[in-house]
């Protein structure tokens, strides 16, 4: 067997990139009536969606005695996980908004807001 400290080093890197291509078209508006008021937005974006993942893992083994020897694999990015992946897509993206509000005649306000994605 090795005599002596080593070092052992293990590093995992992931990085991720979307890009979205494409345009987004909304609505706004508003309704009032005395103490009462309404608020809506509606938006939809369409396009294309390309997406990118790197996976990289190292580990190194340092002993005093030998050179260091290295593995391309960390602690998460092991075998089958570890290399580029690629994906595109085009998704329609629809969000919309509605808050409601009413004013009492103390001056005091009550809002609620509501908040949806599909």
């Amino acid at each position: 067997m090795f005599d002596g400290p080593a070092l052992w080093a293990t590093a995992d890197r992931f990085h991720a990139d979307t890009d979205f291509y494409g345009g987004q078209v909304g609505l706004r508006g508003d309704y009032r009536r005395g103490p009462l008021s309404l608020e809506f937005m509606a938006k939809i974006a369409l396009g294309g969606v390309a997406q990118k993942v790197d996976v990289k893992g190292s580990t190194i083994l340092t002993r005093a005695e030998l050179f260091p020897i290295g593995q391309e694999a960390g602690l998460l990015a092991v075998g089958p996980n570890s290399g580029t992946y690629t994906r595109n897509a085009w998704p329609i993206c629809r969000k919309g908004r509605c808050d409601s509000a009413t004013t009492c005649q103390t001056g005091r306000a009550s809002t609620s807001a509501t908040t949806f994605f599909t």
